[in-house]
């Protein structure tokens, strides 16, 4: 690790205006570390591969050309913990062969790699890798450049760094996003605890993502289906909507059902959905949540032996039943934080 580090601190030197030369050194390291729970992520890392497509990033005029600007823009970000240690960042991009789309080739659509750029940051505090985030920057069906959450993952285990999501999204924010003219938009999947975090970080219900409903011959969309869920969740926890900070009716974003709490201060013991491994889903340890973060965090896997009820999706279209969720929880979702209106 040591080395790799020292790699880091050197990696700018030697570097000019023109160069377009980026490093490809944090996706070997982050590959296989037990905190990263999740097999898309440990599966992402595995098939990165260097960046060079130059014309691209002058297309849509992408600040960070050389990795000594990125190295510079890495040096904007600082996380003091609880115990001052500091929490910094090394930034890298990323090209990515999964991502593809269709396309007319010889008058045949065909599936090729789609035209993106993906930024990886990976987090240090000292020699100590403690996280990562990523995001993915392409244009849209329309046309329109837009950014995509590419995952993120902090040590858990590591008590002194709690908190420190606010501040990732805050430099994403001013640092990067803001600073790309032409960016629409940035969209994210919101699953495991990232149900809670974007939501409390201002992301909204995608406006096109839907459900079969309970029936299975219906559709619904995102946020009355989060109302329906809810509804059934506080039916199970043997909780009366009238105690609710505010009616199920007037919930409209993601925030508004993460900051749902009890007017009495009643909370639901639980244990909160976290995350994945190449067998199973992961359960935090038992606790009391206040009432919208438990529902946020609850579990989403159909149980038939439980739950009478399970819905499907998200989807797309008709063809697409996304699997079975249960109808008692919040489910993944799609969601979205408007950047520039053009």
């Amino acid at each position: 690790m040591l080395g790799f580090l020292l790699l880091l601190s050197q990696l700018h030197l030697g570097f000019t205006a023109c160069d377009h030369h980026f490093s490809f050194l944090a996706p070997k390291q982050l590959y296989g570390l037990p905190f990263i729970q999740s097999k898309w992520s440990h599966d992402k890392f595995k098939r990165f591969q260097p960046f060079k497509d130059m014309a691209f990033l002058e297309q849509i005029q992408f600040p960070w050309m050389t990795q000594d600007a990125l190295n510079g823009l890495s040096k904007k970000y600082k996380f003091k913990t609880k115990k001052n240690k500091t929490v910094t960042i090394y930034l890298e991009l990323m090209h990515d062969p999964n991502i593809i789309t269709k396309k007319l080739v010889k008058g045949k659509k065909q599936k090729v790699v789609k035209e993106h750029v993906t930024m990886l940051a990976t987090l240090f505090m000292g020699d100590e890798i403690v996280g990562y985030t990523a995001r993915n920057f392409t244009h849209d069906q329309f046309g329109n450049l837009v950014g995509d959450t590419e995952g993120m993952y902090i040590n858990q285990e590591l008590d002194e760094i709690r908190g420190i999501a606010s501040s990732l999204f805050k430099f994403w924010y001013d640092e990067v996003y803001v600073k790309i003219p032409e960016l629409l938009h940035v969209t994210n999947f919101a699953d495991y605890v990232g149900r809670y975090l974007w939501a409390k970080l201002g992301y909204q219900f995608s406006e096109t993502a839907w459900f079969w409903d309970i029936d299975h011959k219906s559709t619904i969309k995102l946020v009355d289906l989060a109302r329906a869920n809810l509804a059934r969740f506080l039916e199970r926890n043997k909780i009366n909507p009238n105690d609710l900070s505010k009616p199920i009716e007037e919930l409209q974003t993601p925030a508004d059902f993460a900051n749902l709490v009890h007017k009495k201060g009643k909370t639901i013991r639980m244990q909160p959905l976290i995350g994945s491994n190449k067998n199973d889903v992961i359960l935090g340890p038992l606790d009391d949540f206040a009432i919208g973060k438990a529902f946020l965090l609850s579990d989403y896997r159909y149980n038939p032996k439980t739950d009478k009820y399970y819905v499907q999706g998200p989807m797309r279209g008709p063809n697409n039943d996304g699997g079975k969720i249960s109808a008692y929880a919040m489910p993944k979702y799609r969601s979205y934080l408007l950047v520039n209106e053009n």
